[in-house]
């Protein structure tokens, strides 16, 4: 289980293992607006890195979100 899937996870206050490469806002009835913002507030913390007010409205998946870590130079592992 990756960093950002952990993260993601506390902030919805799910397990890790719910959390999917496909995973988004309507797999969770808890990952409303402000859930994303804090998610990507979280990332940003975590990674070192600062998202675009349009990369904060259109990263709306796990792996949406790793692609835009590793565009910013993020190695995940």
């Amino acid at each position: 289980m990756n960093r950002v899937r952990e993260i993601v996870a506390g902030v919805l206050g799910v397990p890790p293992s719910e959390i999917l490469a496909g995973s988004g806002p309507a797999d969770f009835a808890q990952w409303d607006s402000a859930a994303h913002i804090d998610i990507m507030l979280s990332l940003e913390a975590a990674y070192g890195v600062s998202f675009t007010a349009r990369e904060l409205a259109e990263t709306l998946s796990i792996a949406g979100m790793e692609d835009a870590l590793r565009q910013k130079g993020v190695r995940l592992v």
